[in-house]
């Protein structure tokens, strides 16, 4: 599973659309009888909000408000911002909005803009942020936004771990967590093989922060034998390192998301 996924799952609501493919009816918001009753949890928490702000609005986003839209009128501003032509933006469940990318002064400007937002509505919102890139900024400038908004993230530190997939795969292994075999390696010849995993091997990006060369050339890459590793790294001078794990062979019906909420490390629901 991606670990952006894992940290997002702290925010007051998730969903997905459980695909890749451009949503169908975009303007059609879910029962709202339905969704309702799945989240009376969260009752108290919505009187308390003048609305809800969600960063990133591509797949993971756009199921976050479809998903808040069909608790209206109880959240009364529902907000997408977008730094590209997303998905978002056909929408007609909330009111989108463009705005400076993170990679702006280092993330301030768009810092500003939701401080701006909050403003605007008079708070507090809830903020969701449905990207890696967000989740950190929103780490980095908590404090600042927690004037406007409502965080339900853990801690910097835990949400890096979450993030950066070296880190979690060092938590997987100190905690007995079930995950692929797997292994850290350079973006080299030969270096798959040296670890001993069995083909195919499936390499992902660690999503460090800053300038990721592997990041650029895939999120995700599936080599079949040790021939293809080689084959793909032998003229690779880019540099930098990569997850492998052995590939675990299943539908997209064997893959599950989880979400709740926690309140002083209790779970609510």
């Amino acid at each position: 599973m991606a670990v952006s996924d894992l940290a997002r799952s702290s925010a007051v609501l998730a969903a997905g659309t459980g695909t890749k493919s451009r949503p169908k009816n975009l303007g059609k918001p879910p029962s709202p009888g339905r969704d309702a009753r799945r989240v009376p949890c969260l009752d108290g928490v919505i009187q308390s909000l003048r609305g809800a702000v969600i960063l990133e609005t591509d797949v993971n986003g756009l199921g976050a408000i479809r998903s808040l839209a069909a608790i209206r009128p109880r959240l009364q501003n529902l907000i997408g911002v977008d730094f590209t032509a997303s998905i978002g933006f056909s929408s007609r469940l909330c009111d989108m909005r463009s705005a400076p990318g993170p990679h702006v002064d280092d993330g301030r400007a768009l810092r500003d803009f939701l401080l701006q937002v909050g403003e605007e509505i008079g708070g507090p919102l809830a903020l969701f942020p449905s990207g890696d890139r967000t989740v950190r900024l929103i780490c980095r400038f908590r404090e600042a936004l927690e004037r406007r908004y409502r965080v339900l993230l853990p801690n910097a530190a835990s949400v890096e771990t979450l993030i950066d997939k070296s880190k979690f795969a060092m938590l997987a292994d100190r905690t007995g967590l079930l995950t692929p075999r797997h292994a850290i390696v350079e973006s080299r010849t030969g270096a798959a093989m040296e670890t001993g995993l069995r083909f195919p091997l499936v390499a992902k990006p660690l999503n460090s922060p800053g300038d990721d060369p592997i990041r650029r050339a895939f999120k995700a890459k599936l080599f079949e034998t040790p021939h293809d590793w080689d084959a793909y790294f032998a003229n690779w001078s880019a540099g930098g390192r990569l997850l492998i794990q052995e590939r675990i062979v299943g539908e997209d019906s064997d893959i599950f998301f989880y979400g709740g909420v926690w309140r002083d490390g209790d779970p609510v629901c």
